[in-house]
């Protein structure tokens, strides 16, 4: 039977490894559907509901300075109004009332048309780090998934440069040293 409400998905990769390239192509080809983007800021100290903050304009009043359960229910009556794609970029800076929120939406997925996106960097999430628990949501949670991006290969490189094992030895198959060679070799 066909699968009703919506989905989640968490790239994740090294700084370079094409994360924001790989979503902005998914959200090209999203016709037919509400595309709202946002990210997170590498403050010492994170804006309060930053990325949530970041799309009053598009989701319309919200009250993000009243609880914090009235924040959650605001973004999630947002969400269920449209066919909607929500994209957090570097949740690696996020602030814990935005995991919160994350963690209420990424939990009621199956009620609304919504795919949630988020990127982060894998190697700045440590133990302690306040979005481990959305991504054990993302571990545990049949709807969602995580994508990690690995480094190019050498035969992959191979398709932008002629001499690609020297490249790759260089850049570590980061696709983006390998693309900045490409253009200045």
């Amino acid at each position: 039977h066909p699968v009703r409400g919506g989905a989640g998905v968490a790239v994740t990769g090294e700084p370079g490894a094409g994360k924001s390239a790989v979503v902005e192509l998914a959200c090209a080809r999203a016709s037919g559907l509400r595309i709202l983007r946002s990210g997170c800021d590498p403050l010492a100290t994170p804006r309060p509901l930053g990325p949530f903050r970041d799309l009053v304009a598009d989701l319309g009043p919200l009250d993000l300075d009243a609880t914090l359960t009235g924040a959650c229910e605001a973004v999630y009556d947002s969400l269920r109004s449209e066919p909607t794609v929500l994209v957090v970029e570097d949740i690696h800076w996020v602030d814990a009332a935005s995991v919160e929120v994350l963690r209420f939406l990424v939990r009621r997925l199956e009620t609304m048309p919504c795919a949630v996106v988020l990127t982060y960097r894998d190697d700045e999430i440590g133990a302690q780090h306040s979005a481990r628990t959305v991504l054990g949501d993302f571990a545990a949670i049949e709807r969602l998934t995580t994508v990690r991006l690995a480094p190019l290969s050498v035969a992959a490189v191979a398709t932008l440069l002629p001499d690609a094992e020297r490249v790759h030895a260089v850049t570590g198959g980061n696709p983006f040293f390998v693309a900045e060679v490409a253009k200045d070799p």
